[in-house]
């Protein structure tokens, strides 16, 4: 359960960053998501213990999509980043920056709930969460690198 996330104005749909520390201890996909308070406009962070990654999902943008980290162990804590910036999407696992997507866009406010699952109740997330943050700007690739390390 998350309470005292903030308001919907504390959200910005165009750029931002989602920040999670986490281990998963369950075998199916789970997820923690910036969404619209449903599934049909989030950014997902699916824990994916099948391929040990973490898989970006963006739906509702102007352009859908899916992209994986590179393979970690979801057992232990990990420090994630999800960056969002108008189209440009990236990871940062434990201070290593991914390569850049250049995908899709959101438009002002369609961001309201920080949820423990995709959007909408599915897809619920089982494990242990010692931090989450959202930005409401996208940082630095200094200040990504020393927040995930």
């Amino acid at each position: 359960t998350c309470t005292g996330a903030g308001e919907a104005a504390d959200f910005n749909s165009e750029e931002g960053v989602l920040y999670f520390e986490l281990s998963s201890f369950y075998d199916d996909a789970n997820s923690l998501s910036i969404n619209d308070g449903s599934s049909s406009k989030r950014i997902t962070a699916r824990v994916r213990p099948d391929i040990s990654k973490i898989q970006l999902t963006v739906v509702g943008s102007t352009d859908d999509f899916n992209y994986n980290s590179a393979t970690i162990d979801l057992s232990v804590n990990n420090k994630i980043a999800i960056v969002y910036n108008n189209g440009d999407y990236y990871f940062y696992v434990n201070g290593v920056k991914s390569s850049v997507q250049s995908r899709g866009t959101f438009s002002a406010n369609d961001f309201t709930n920080l949820d423990f699952n995709r959007g909408g109740g599915n897809e619920p997330f089982y494990g242990k969460c010692k931090a989450i943050r959202v930005y409401k700007e996208a940082l630095s690739d200094s200040e990504l690198t020393t927040l995930t390390s």
